[in-house]
């Protein structure tokens, strides 16, 4: 059991506090003016996110991650035996490959005081240096005309941005990045991952570990449908989660692969060490960095109004309580899917909705119990 904890501490990882940043520098293209310490032997990805509307155009929230892929090191050897034997391997070999091809992904350095550039059009902007966990955190400003000019050149009626990394070798891949301008007013959904939209068995940590590490990812049934249907009434969507950020990829292609509504991802930092167990298994730490999360959202977009999807198998009850009570009407629904729980009326529901008016919750096992909503203003919906 210590080591099916200890090898848990690879997947659910430490919470890192978010700073907030200054502005990145803005300068026109031109020699000498980008700058890019990757090296060749670093990887750099970049992270959807989302910009919303200042007074004379747009923020957007920029976050990349520059780590080097690390095959031989004595505590990577030893994480890696440590997973090995609380997955029991050997037991699954047809998921070896898969797990190989994961582990490597939480086997990787992270790389602090690199310096990145991107390109946003015409326009390159420094970005402000990498951390001691290897991500790098800023934000720029554009014009709303310059907005409307990109998305017009990019062919982009859903919104989203692409930039580029600046400065990277010619050799090298593109690497390349996606931000959605959401405006002001409208409907956002803000959706948990493991067991409300993909089945990850949260509850048991050695089912989990397995799904994550040897398993093809697979969608709770029903759950696609449901959020297309309120992407063509005009939802946007932002997946907040506890899984770590080394499983990007992996959950970006889940989403696409099952038809889900593409979305900003907000995920859990990773710091991998085995002296940090007390404070990794502290459920407050999951609910604070979880609640952190969704209350930047909810503080950028002030005159949206939410619908909020989770489940019953950690904090996504308690969370959504006390958002509910602090936003009022600005929560528009709530909804938790029924894992561990059969009763709606449990001491646990009661306390977690406690004040908040039943008909904004509710409870399911599968979507199609969901009741239709019905966009009847650009700030709210309405059940029918």
């Amino acid at each position: 059991m210590v080591t099916a904890v200890f090898a848990w501490m690879l997947l659910m990882g430490v919470a890192q506090t978010e700073l907030t940043t200054a502005p990145a520098v803005e300068s026109e293209p031109g020699v000498g003016e980008i700058e890019m310490t990757v090296g060749p032997d670093e990887e750099l990805v970049f992270f959807p996110t989302y910009g919303y509307r200042d007074d004379d155009g747009w923020t957007i929230n920029l976050h990349g991650w520059v780590y080097e892929m690390e095959a031989d090191s004595t505590v990577r050897r030893l994480l890696l035996a440590a997973l090995r034997e609380a997955l029991d391997v050997e037991d699954y070999a047809p998921g070896l490959r898969t797990f190989n091809e994961r582990a490597a992904l939480f086997l990787v350095d992270s790389e602090r005081d690199e310096v990145v550039s991107i390109r946003v059009g015409e326009k390159v902007y420094t970005l402000l240096e990498s951390g001691t966990d290897g991500h790098i955190r800023d934000r720029v400003h554009i014009s709303d005309r310059r907005a409307k000019r990109l998305f017009k050149r990019q062919e982009s009626p859903d919104r989203w941005l692409r930039y580029q990394a600046a400065g990277l070798p010619q050799d090298a891949p593109t690497v390349e990045g996606h931000v959605l301008l959401i405006e002001p007013e409208g409907i956002s959904v803000i959706s948990d991952i493991d067991d409300t939209i993909r089945r990850s068995n949260v509850g048991d940590i050695k089912k989990l570990l397995i799904g994550t590490f040897m398993m093809p990812f697979e969608p709770v049934a029903g759950m696609a449908e449901l959020y297309q249907r309120w992407a063509e009434q005009g939802a946007v969507f932002h997946y907040v989660s506890e899984s770590p950020w080394q499983l990007h990829r992996l959950l970006r292609d889940f989403l696409a692969d099952h038809g889900f509504p593409k979305g900003t991802m907000h995920l859990r930092v990773v710091r991998l060490s085995p002296f940090d167990l007390e404070d990794l298994l502290a459920d407050d730490d999951e609910e604070k960095a979880k609640t952190s999360r969704i209350e930047r959202i909810l503080r950028d977009f002030p005159k949206r109004r939410f619908i909020l999807v989770g489940d019953d198998t950690q904090h996504d009850p308690e969370i959504y309580g006390r958002f509910a009570r602090q936003y009022g009407d600005r929560i528009a629904k709530i909804y938790i899917r029924q894992v561990i729980e059969d009763d709606a009326g449990s001491s646990r529901m009661k306390a977690a909705f406690e004040d908040v008016p039943s008909g904004k919750i509710e409870f399911f096992t599968a979507p199609d119990q969901i009741k239709p909503l019905e966009w009847r203003s650009p700030t709210g919906p309405e059940g029918s």
